[in-house]
């Protein structure tokens, strides 16, 4: 669903490297406008799913819409970053559908970010998040990923096929076929945080 890759793409702007602004694309307070509202929305939309049954999705589809507009206004200008970057291995070699692809990284990224630099705007986020999730900043990440499993269960990757030795293959593409996503990563991440990372999703 549209609304599902729009979570992701609005985080990954905000986390977007803004060292890189000689680069085609760069994180704008309009960036960032859109992009926390397109959460808040999305964020919302899924709590009240996650409270009245997933057949109450249907009256918010319009404002699903709107988020996912919001968030593409936001992606634009912003691109994206590790997240994306390290879905596409998965996404070729097993078939996996692009926003489902980008959720089986997605908190394992975000929890890598926040092992290596918890500030800057990740701390913007968890405040952010924690509000509209009515938990601690300390339990974002957890909610957050118990939350989008409501709309999304989340799978490990060897549940779509990928072996523990195709791993470092996934690792050394992103490091080498990647870097004009990569380049733009909260924090700098090397081919052995890819491994870190891919295997702690596996």
């Amino acid at each position: 669903m549209y609304y599902r890759q729009a979570l992701f793409q609005t985080k990954e702007c905000l986390f977007f490297n803004s060292t890189y602004i000689n680069k085609p694309f760069k994180v704008l307070e309009t960036t960032k406008l859109f992009s926390y509202k397109a959460m808040e929305m999305i964020l919302c939309a899924y709590r009240y799913i996650q409270e009245h049954g997933k057949d109450a999705r249907e009256p918010l589809y319009g404002d699903l819409l709107t988020a996912a507009l919001y968030a593409g206004i936001a992606f634009g200008t912003a691109g994206c970053a590790a997240v994306h970057a390290m879905s596409y291995p998965l996404g070729v070699t097993c078939h996996v559908a692009h926003g489902e692809s980008n959720y089986a990284v997605f908190t394992n990224v975000l929890k890598a970010y926040e092992q290596r630099r918890d500030g800057g705007e990740l701390s913007v986020f968890k405040a952010f998040a924690a509000r509209i999730l009515g938990v601690s900043e300390k339990e974002v990440l957890t909610e957050l990923a118990r939350l989008i499993d409501v709309i999304l269960p989340k799978k490990r990757l060897r549940e779509y096929g990928v072996t523990e030795d195709m791993i470092p293959a996934f690792a050394h593409s992103v490091e080498t076929e990647q870097k004009r996503l990569t380049a733009h990563n909260f924090v700098t991440l090397t081919e052995a945080d890819y491994r870190e990372i891919y295997k702690d999703a596996f």
